[in-house]
């Protein structure tokens, strides 16, 4: 969801057209105990188109309503070793892989906007519920799906503006359809310079994620901050509930370029179990 405080009007009416192509995407296997040496390569491309609708019903709260089709087609990835070597061998089937799964999508989204500045905030916080319905329309349905997902943000400003604490909760949750499943690159995930910072993107999936951050932010100036942060989160197995045993959990330090409205650019350095790992974005973490 979306909240238009700079020019606010209750309603909003909109089409969508998107493409992607990711030619290199990574799959490690899934849950939290994955292995890195059992990373894969494949590729998906993706087409949706949606109409988007949504009613703000004052500046801090709004609700957003999407509908459309999405296509997906999945194949082998730029690198080696490919997906598509590893199937016969897995634990568990990929039919997915095979099929490329279609979708109509409907979504719902409300959001709760109590930032003082959505775009660079030192107090208030945030609250976002995020519902959506995955009805598979291929000849034979074998992927529907319903997710929702509850995102929660909070800013404390300790003792003067250019000193925040900022804490973050996530939670999502999959739910196939009777004798469905979700499809695996459609799964909740952790790692990247969002949320597990210290694991590359993909890092761990699974039907179920949880994610808690924590950042010290101090800005030296106008134009640059420097923050201390931790993050840790897991994800559950197939047809599990998530087991808080099995935290993943990483701590750094980052730097980051802002203008006066937002995020520029950020560089994050975190420590894990698995190792050091440099995360470049060019926008805030939460």
């Amino acid at each position: 969801g979306d909240i238009d405080r700079d020019v606010f009007s209750r309603f909003k009416l909109f089409g969508n057209l998107r493409y992607r192509d990711r030619t290199d995407e990574s799959f490690y296997g899934l849950g939290p105990d994955s292995k890195t040496e059992n990373r894969h390569r494949y590729s998906v491309q993706d087409v949706l188109a949606e109409v988007v609708t949504g009613f703000q019903f004052t500046e801090r709260v709004g609700f957003t309503a999407k509908a459309g089709a999405l296509g997906h087609t999945l194949g082998p990835g730029r690198s080696d070793p490919s997906l598509s070597d590893l199937i016969p061998d897995l634990p568990f089937p990929l039919p997915e892989y095979e099929t490329g799964p279609n979708y109509f999508r409907t979504q719902g989204s409300l959001l709760f906007d109590y930032r003082d500045d959505p775009g660079l905030p030192h107090k208030g916080f945030m609250a976002a519920f995020l519902w959506q319905r995955m009805d598979n329309v291929d000849d034979v349905k074998r992927f529907s799906f319903t997710q929702w997902g509850l995102d929660l943000r909070g800013y404390i400003p300790l003792g003067h503006r250019q000193r925040v604490f900022a804490i973050r909760g996530l939670f999502i949750n999959s739910d196939p359809a009777s004798g469905n499943r979700v499809p695996f690159f459609l799964m909740p995930s952790l790692g990247g310079g969002e949320s597990l910072r210290a694991f590359p993107a993909f890092r761990f999936q699974g039907p179920k994620m949880m994610l808690l951050q924590a950042e010290y932010r101090w800005e030296a100036s106008r134009r640059f901050e420097l923050a201390f942060f931790g993050d840790t989160g897991t994800v559950a197995r197939l047809g599990d509930r998530i087991s808080l045993d099995e935290l993943k959990s990483d701590a750094g330090v980052g730097f980051r370029l802002k203008s006066s409205r937002s995020t520029l650019f950020r560089l994050d350095l975190a420590y894990g179990n698995e190792g050091p790992m440099a995360q470049f974005r060019f926008s805030a973490a939460f």
